[in-house]
């Protein structure tokens, strides 16, 4: 038989490619759970246009994305701020009628201060704002602060 006194060549080059497709992997999952995985949970819930502030949310429980007639509003005045590890702010969306029961709220992490003064949770208050995305409840969102919001709807 013959027998090779180099260098394990093959061997080392395999090695080297199992690793990368390994590392490939475990970073393409990364990857589709941090960006991907949004996209596509909300690709799979329905969409609600023209709604009144003063419709029933729990007729919209399947939504993902929601725009209100031009009506609505965020009063930003009853804004409320919920203070953990961060603060979690909420503001009512009021139409132009004043609500028995508050349906809708804007929600937003570390955009307002701890009493609710100062709400600026993205564009808010532009002129364009009537609409948004629904806060899925999700535990393979690194995010999810549903909890804390709803503690903050609470207090209010």
């Amino acid at each position: 038989r013959h027998s090779r006194s180099g260098p394990k060549f093959w061997f080392n080059l395999g090695s080297l490619c199992f690793l990368a497709v390994v590392a490939g992997l475990v970073a393409g999952l990364w990857n589709f759970q941090q960006h991907t995985y949004k996209y596509w949970a909300y690709q799979g819930q329905r969409v609600y246009d023209n709604l009144r502030a003063t419709d029933s949310a729990a007729s919209y429980l399947d939504a993902g994305m929601i725009s209100f007639q031009s009506d609505a509003h965020v009063d930003v005045g009853k804004a409320i701020g919920y203070a953990l590890d961060a603060t979690f702010c909420i503001a009512p969306i009021l139409g132009s009628s004043a609500p028995l029961e508050v349906q809708y709220w804007a929600a937003g992490v570390n955009c307002c201060e701890e009493d609710g003064r100062g709400f600026s949770c993205e564009d808010v208050t532009g002129e364009e704002a009537h609409g948004g995305l629904v806060f899925l409840e999700d535990p393979a969102f690194s995010e999810n602060h549903v909890d804390e919001f709803r503690e903050a709807a609470r207090l209010a």
